[in-house]
């Protein structure tokens, strides 16, 4: 995982796509707030949204000041898209390791990817289900 820690004030924001480049300005329990660096013009997202963008490789993170920074381990997603079955149980290992619970993993509808990440599940001891809006991502939690 590239990201791994809280965002605070300071820190960068980019989208890979359209190159837009943000500085955080305030965080919130809820939101991160920001500013374009080209056009100064504001906005929010919500953590959640923003962390769930920048584990699907949509977001990109510079932190500006690594003292005191501590790993973020809530709110976060792991998108086996792209990832080959021989390799999806090390990154499934990898990411539960690291997560705190619930978390999510999006496999596709690929039933072979979700017998693996399945099967890693329940080595942990843990249970997971299908997200109601979304049957091609999985929410992992203690059983």
């Amino acid at each position: 995982m590239k990201h791994k820690y809280q965002i605070g004030e300071g820190d960068l924001i980019f989208n890979n796509l359209t190159k837009d480049i943000c500085v955080v300005t305030k965080t919130t329990q809820r939101y991160y707030y920001y500013a374009f660096l080209d056009s100064l013009q504001t906005a929010r997202s919500s953590i959640e949204k923003t962390w769930e963008n920048i584990d699907m490789g949509l977001l990109g993170v510079s932190y500006h000041n690594m003292k005191k920074k501590k790993k973020q381990t809530k709110i976060r997603t792991l998108d086996l898209h792209g990832i080959k079955h021989d390799k999806a149980e090390e990154q499934v290992r990898k990411f539960l390791n690291f997560v705190e619970l619930p978390c999510t993993i999006v496999t596709g509808h690929s039933t072979k990817m979700k017998k693996i990440v399945l099967s890693v599940v329940n080595e942990y001891n843990w249970d997971c289900k299908e997200k109601i809006d979304n049957p091609g991502a999985l929410i992992v939690f203690e059983k």
